[in-house]
């Protein structure tokens, strides 16, 4: 069973996206919010509406954006950066421990001890269970007890890629599998639904699933490696689409959800809007004095001293080819 394409709402919603007007979202100086926070933050990574970050004193921070809450979870020197967050709790890897810590508290909830601390990813799999990507296999182990609940194959050896990243929607779990693989798994029933093709060149190191399409990314560091194009794959007939970047976007590439239905490419101080269809509708005005650090409901987060700031983001629109 594949994923469903795009609702009739979701593609009135994109149709809309195509009309707007030539500057794009709503934009004013004064509409700024500001969060303050102990430390200055120089990288993070959103889940909803928790934004997790380092600050310059080396620690590790939960801060809700929606209720301008903050708690610290003590030293960032832990694997927190693809860690998953799921009903309030935060799951990471110390050493060779799987830990489920409460955001509330700061407080570790359950922690396994793993007999391969060789992990490509990991997540949540449900409320007891895990999954641990090692490459070859994807593995769901039980949160009491470390069982292994179930292991789906997906390559008679490992790949060399060092970045594995994932998404989940709802109990499908969408990841890289070897030679460029797109792999749907059911993390319910522990079966591999689906495996695309995907032209990524050099491998997928990032992906995004918006309405049925995941984009997908390719390392910018591998030998000969050329960034100028991430693919959109549709989930349902594994058809690839080509969508070309821009010159000053080539480079290690991050995704954000946008309005109507579109997708924000993220690459150091560049930003781009694409539709689900991967046409370059517009790029992102940011301050070259700032320093940006993701994107929340269609505001940019950005970086300042003891703070983060909620900035409304401005657009210049692209041609239409």
């Amino acid at each position: 069973m594949r994923l469903a394409k795009y609702s009739i709402i979701t593609l009135g919603l994109i149709l809309l996206g195509a009309t707007a007007s030539p500057r794009g979202l709503a934009c004013g100086d004064d509409d700024v919010r500001t969060i303050k926070i102990p430390g200055t933050p120089y990288y993070g990574r959103l889940h909803g509406d928790l934004f997790l970050c380092v600050c310059d004193k080396d620690r590790l921070l939960a801060v809700d954006l929606k209720r301008e809450k903050v708690t610290e979870l003590g030293s960032a020197r832990k694997r927190w950066y693809d860690g998953d967050v799921r009903d309030g709790r935060l799951l990471m890897i110390e050493q060779d421990k799987i830990r489920e810590v409460a955001l509330d508290a700061g407080k570790t909830l359950r922690e396994i001890t793993l007999a391969d601390p060789q992990v490509r990813a990991f997540g949540f799999a449900g409320k007891d269970r895990v999954f641990v990507h090692r490459g070859n296999a994807v593995e769901i182990l039980d949160l009491d007890s470390a069982k292994v609940v179930h292991r789906i194959e997906l390559a008679k050896e490992g790949w060399t890629h060092a970045a594995t990243p994932w998404q989940r929607i709802g109990h499908r779990l969408i990841t890289p599998g070897p030679a460029t693989t797109l792999c749907i798994i059911d993390l319910d029933a522990g079966t591999l639904v689906e495996r695309f093709s995907v032209d990524a060149r050099n491998g997928i190191t990032n992906l995004y699933v918006e309405g049925g399409v995941a984009f997908c990314s390719g390392s910018p560091f591998a030998w000969g490696a050329r960034t100028d194009h991430i693919t959109s794959v549709d989930l349902e007939t594994g058809k690839n689409r080509i969508v070309d970047v821009q010159a000053q976007t080539r480079g290690a590439i991050r995704f954000a959800r946008g309005p109507f239905g579109n997708v924000y490419l993220m690459s150091q101080k560049r930003i781009d809007r694409v539709n689900v269809e991967g046409e370059l509708l517009a790029s992102v005005n940011v301050d070259p004095n700032q320093q940006p650090l993701g994107i929340w409901r269609q505001k940019l987060l950005v970086a300042g001293k003891n703070e983060i700031r909620l900035v409304d983001i401005t657009e210049t629109r692209v041609a239409r080819r």
